[in-house]
């Protein structure tokens, strides 16, 4: 009997040396913690067809080798679940068809978009000039930074929001940037306003959002 308590004993001090030289932190992370700045809201490389998350909302899309396109000229895409994002950034690769040089349709990234009603767009075309779209639910359109600058055939896109803030870099070079004191909170997508027949040969790839401070 004596041998089992002192093994017993034995066993119940080595437990406190490890509880000693392995304090609790409650500064520790929880293990299930919110989003945070840097955390991936959303990610669609499309190797494998389009996320159900994302809304071909208008126009006619099709996911082909990995990337996705519009045969209509005028179609948009948003990510379904968005609604609440507030400072993020948005951004997607895109290329146009090397031999088909006089492209003309207006590839963007849409940010604070709620519907067709309320949304913010960086647009750029290959041969003409870049811009802001916004619309606020009751006005029309307004066109804000046109700079006569054509966009590169392949290039990233990415458009950061924050409060009202807005900024827009090509292949990571800040190219355009305004305050716009309209929708609060919204999802992000991609869109593309054609012209004539070149529509299809715009292709969108790797469409990516961040969650930022």
């Amino acid at each position: 009997m004596r041998r089992k308590l002192v093994a017993v004993l034995v066993v119940l001090g080595a437990l406190l040396v490890m509880a000693a030289q392995c304090p609790f932190d409650p500064d520790l992370p929880d293990p299930d913690p919110e989003p945070t700045p840097g955390t991936v809201l959303f990610f669609d490389d499309f190797e494998v067809g389009v996320d159900p998350r994302l809304s071909l909302t208008s126009g006619n899309w099709e996911a082909v080798d990995g990337e996705i396109h519009s045969t209509t000229e005028d179609a948009s895409a948003h990510v379904i679940d968005g609604a609440s994002w507030v400072n993020y950034e948005a951004e997607v690769d895109t290329r146009t068809e090397e031999d088909r040089p006089w492209l003309i349709p207006y590839r963007g990234v849409a940010v604070r978009a709620n519907g067709e009603q309320d949304y913010v767009v960086f647009y750029g075309s290959t041969q003409s000039m870049w811009f802001w779209v916004y619309r606020d639910g009751v006005r029309d359109d307004s066109y804000h930074g046109k700079v006569n600058q054509p966009l590169p055939d392949d290039c990233n896109i990415r458009v950061r929001v924050v409060g009202s803030h807005y900024e827009a870099f090509v292949n990571d070079v800040l190219v355009s940037q305004f305050d716009y004191d309209g929708p609060t909170s919204g999802t992000a997508g991609f869109r593309l306003r054609g012209n004539q027949d070149n529509q299809e040969a715009v292709w969108f790839d790797n469409f990516r959002v961040t969650a930022i401070e």
